[in-house]
């Protein structure tokens, strides 16, 4: 794999095997006529961000989750969200009830990629469970075992927000010929979806 150049990129060569991921359950998908309004609106912005397969999977692990949350809104562990290193356009993304009050949402303006994608990364690994480990050069690895339960939250202040924050970014990339921005993008979703897999499927 390409280097790339942030030390929080999750490091997909150091697994020891190819990456292993069970298959959803589509539960969520199937019940799509009782899914609240905000979920519906988050559902639907994100998912016209991008086209790409990986992150429309990515958006449907993050549904599982709420169902199995049972589609509450409501505000979320404040570990889940960190404020350090959160980005600006997430935070006035908030502030501006998440396009709840915009009769056409259009996606922020994120700035430059190089900056803003390591802003994110910084900002999904300070997320993570503390047993997560990082290599010598201070990228994620996708592996160890512990719980989930400061990701596995349900509600419009959780996860979505690290899934439409990448959407933004992945965006971007449609107008962009970053390479390494690129990489970035596709390890991140890469090391999230192996981490929304964990907390669905840990016993």
């Amino acid at each position: 794999m390409p280097s790339l150049d942030h030390p929080n990129t999750p490091n997909l060569d150091r697994l020891g095997s190819p990456l292993q991921l069970p298959s959803i359950r589509l539960q969520a998908l199937q019940e799509k006529d009782e899914w609240p309004s905000w979920l519906l609106l988050q559902f639907n912005l994100a998912s016209a961000l991008s086209s790409d397969k990986e992150y429309l999977h990515l958006l449907t692990l993050w549904v599982e989750i709420e169902c199995t949350q049972k589609y509450a809104k409501k505000i979320c562990n404040t570990s889940l969200l960190p404020t350090k290193h959160c980005p600006p356009a997430v935070q006035a993304w908030i502030k501006s009830a998440r396009g709840e009050q915009e009769r056409a949402p259009k996606p922020p303006e994120i700035g430059p990629l190089p900056a803003y994608s390591k802003l994110w990364l910084d900002w999904w690994s300070m997320a993570q469970p503390d047993w997560r480990k990082c290599d010598e050069d201070g990228c994620l690895i996708m592996g160890g075992s512990g719980s989930w339960s400061v990701l596995k939250v349900g509600g419009i202040n959780s996860i979505i927000s690290f899934v439409m924050s990448l959407g933004w970014w992945g965006h971007k990339l449609t107008s962009s010929n970053d390479s390494p921005a690129s990489d970035a993008w596709h390890a991140a979703i890469m090391d999230m979806t192996w981490a929304l897999n964990g907390c669905l499927f840990e016993p």
